[in-house]
């Protein structure tokens, strides 16, 4: 009786560990991968895009599509030649918990993985681009069914990286 008892105990705990893998949230998992060696980390706050849709200089489409963002975050590897390098796909699809997100796309190659989600609820979106050596969330109030609306959010997270 006390064999069966200790089984069925570590049949619970075994499913209960293997049910919380994956359940972190993305800025858990952010906050995971900032740790990692390695790693470049951007964000941009709700706050500064609310001032860069006030700057007056700006353009009043550029002013229009900034105030739909409320935030951005980007980590990616830093060097492609290390060989130490960290598969922050890998390691942030392990860990993550994307129950709620849409998968819109995926590609993959013996060089590179690349996974594109969505998540809508209520007005604010969530978008997360998930590569091999980066990967990019963003929420806001946009709509990607403009592919002119992607491409901002591209060039966006592209110039933040360049900096």
């Amino acid at each position: 009786m006390k064999t069966q008892f200790l089984i069925i105990l570590f049949l619970i705990t075994g499913e209960m560990s293997f049910a919380q893998k994956g359940g972190q949230s993305i800025d858990q998992v952010f906050e995971l991968l900032r740790a990692q060696q390695n790693i470049s980390y951007f964000e941009v706050t709700g706050e500064m895009f609310k001032m860069l849709s006030e700057t007056k200089e700006a353009p009043v489409e550029f002013k229009e599509y900034v105030s739909k963002l409320s935030g951005m975050e980007m980590v990616r590897t830093s060097n492609s030649r290390d060989k130490t390098k960290v598969d922050i796909y890998k390691l942030f699809m392990s860990n993550v918990n994307l129950k709620d997100f849409s998968r819109l796309m995926t590609s993959e190659s013996p060089s590179q993985r690349i996974t594109f989600f969505q998540k809508k609820s209520g007005k604010i979106n969530e978008y997360l681009l998930v590569q091999s050596d980066a990967i990019i969330y963003i929420t806001g109030t946009l709509d990607l069914k403009s592919i002119s609306e992607f491409e901002r959010v591209m060039e966006i997270a592209g110039s933040a990286f360049e900096m």
